[in-house]
């Protein structure tokens, strides 16, 4: 029974001193020295003990082949300012503390900082701003451009700035107080812009002897629009929009004003080098690259007599990366419909009762007694008029009148003549660049709802392919395929509700019945002329 103790000892001891006399192996690159530690735990048996703060986000690359526990901790804290102490079966490691003369020395290190900052006459800037590299702290100079910071270190920056004038960075390091810091003012130097546009036939530069702009596709994507004259609106001088109701697209656009009079205005369009004689409306302005557009002369001799009004020269997107790329576009905005009384009007009340005062003072005799072509009255008037001819009693006309009075059109025009506008367009585009083709496919719908419900509804799907075959160096094939189906639907809006004959549309207009039903309208003559 002694013996059987004895060699269990024996063996406990062999195993022990086995765990502990571990040979450690690791090959780490940037890993966290926690891991690290952790995996010579595993190997060793001995347990690692330190404060998790003081090696938070410290990491270590090493590479170690069957070295002693020591050796390998020395290896991990090599660079780290941290000592280790074995204890038995324990390995401890502390962060190392400076000493008195390290926290004496550092203490001097840190010093006050006085200085003046001036422009370059010597005149103070007060409330120039100091600030130190990389540091929260700040300071501002005083009415005499003085300014102190303590406890900065010795090899610490200082930045200064002041509106107008160029920002300094200034080493502390071998200064000598106090500074004296000159600040120079910015000059109006602008960096050189290259800007080169396209004449449909060749390249042209800003040294190009004509007049000419240049709308590239950051510049065409910084507006939402469903059509390309809604891209280009405003970006470029002396292109006007005409916005007027009923404008086409052969008279909404024009380049540095009419020069005609009865012929077209329109200016020549040139789509990827060739004249485009569609509607400018129906290219999808997500697959457009620049637009270059020539205002004089000088276009005529390019383009010839066609180009009196101007050329709008533009270049559709192509592949421009050997690996494909995808592109998705969507967008939607919307418009609150207006608001029919936020601008003050006068009340259908108080134009009756200017109306009757008019009509007391036989204002409208000869417009009532008109027999030729009678222009139109309004409803009040009629019914006044017909009171004064003995066909309606005094009491029969005021309840008319006082009927009208408590209508207002806004109402009806704000329910049936307007609405939320709702714009959505949507852009999906590939495309490439290889050795042996340049290739660009993309797909593009387009909705736009106006406000006014008499204005166009649009309704876009357009579909495009460009592709150029690269046979030699010599000899490039191009093949191109377009499709666009535009539905637009418009009618008659607000606008276009008046009485005829020069004249507006009374406060108190009644549009609709009691059912939403459409109303009667007089409208250029008296209903009684129309009627016989």
């Amino acid at each position: 029974m002694k013996l059987t103790i004895f060699i269990l000892i024996i063996a406990l001891i062999q195993v022990s001193a086995r765990g502990f006399g571990q040979k450690i192996t690791l090959n780490t690159n940037h890993t966290p020295i926690e891991k690290v530690l952790q995996s010579i735990t595993n190997q060793s048996g001995y347990e690692i003990l330190y404060d998790l703060k003081d090696l938070k986000d410290q990491k270590v690359s090493l590479k170690l082949n069957n070295v002693s526990v020591e050796e390998a901790i020395k290896t991990v804290l090599k660079d780290l300012p941290f000592t280790y102490q074995i204890i038995k079966n324990n390995i401890v490691l502390k962060k190392e503390e400076p000493t008195f003369l390290e926290r004496l020395a550092e203490r001097w290190a840190d010093r006050d900082v006085r200085g003046r900052v001036v422009d370059e006459t010597g005149k103070p800037l007060p409330g120039a701003s100091v600030r130190v590299k990389g540091k929260n702290t700040v300071a501002n100079t005083n009415s005499e451009g003085e300014f102190v910071m303590k406890g900065l270190a010795d090899d610490a920056v200082l930045l200064i700035s002041y509106v107008g004038y160029k920002q300094l960075e200034l080493p502390l390091k071998g200064t000598v107080m106090p500074l004296e810091i000159k600040l120079n003012q910015v000059t109006g130097e602008l960096e050189e812009v290259a800007v080169k546009g396209s004449t449909g036939y060749q390249v042209i530069d800003k040294n190009h002897p004509g007049s000419f702009d240049v709308i590239d596709n950051e510049l065409v994507n910084r507006t939402m629009g469903t059509s390309v004259l809604s891209r280009i609106e405003d970006l470029t001088p002396g292109v006007l929009f005409n916005k007027t109701r009923g404008a086409n697209s052969t008279n909404q656009l024009l380049i540095r004003g009419r020069n005609t009079i009865n012929s077209n205005t329109y200016p020549l369009i040139v789509l990827d080098n060739f004249p485009y004689d569609g509607d400018i409306n129906n290219i999808n302005p997500n697959d457009i690259e620049s637009f270059t557009i020539l205002k004089d002369a000088s276009a005529a001799a390019i383009w010839g007599a066609r180009a009196g009004n101007g050329v709008i020269v533009i270049t559709t997107k192509r592949g421009k990366t050997a690996k494909p790329q995808v592109s998705l576009r969507s967008n939607v905005m919307v418009s609150e419909k207006p608001d029919q009384f936020y601008s003050s009007r006068i009340s259908s009340s108080d134009f009756i009762d200017i109306e009757r005062d008019l009509f007391n003072q036989g204002r409208y005799n000869a417009l009532i007694n008109a027999t030729r072509l009678p222009q139109p009255l309004t409803p009040v008037i009629e019914i006044l008029a017909k009171q004064r001819q003995g066909q309606l009693t005094v009491a029969e006309a005021n309840a008319h009148i006082d009927k009208l009075r408590n209508q207002d059109v806004r109402n009806d025009l704000d329910r049936y003549f307007y609405q939320t506008a709702i714009n959505q367009d949507n852009h999906l585009s590939v495309s490439g660049n290889t050795s042996g083709i340049n290739y660009y496919l993309s797909g593009g719908w387009s909705k736009g709802i106006p406000n006014n419900l008499g204005d166009a509804q649009i309704d876009r799907v357009n579909l495009r392919t460009n592709n150029t075959f690269k046979v030699n160096n010599k000899l490039n094939i191009d093949v191109g395929l377009t499709y666009t189906k535009n539905m637009r639907n418009a009618g008659n809006g607000a606008a276009t509700i008046t009485p005829g004959a020069s004249k507006s549309l009374y406060p108190y207009a009644d549009l609709v019945d009691d059912q939403g039903n459409g109303l009667i309208l007089v409208k250029d003559y008296r209903s009684a002329f129309t009627d016989t």
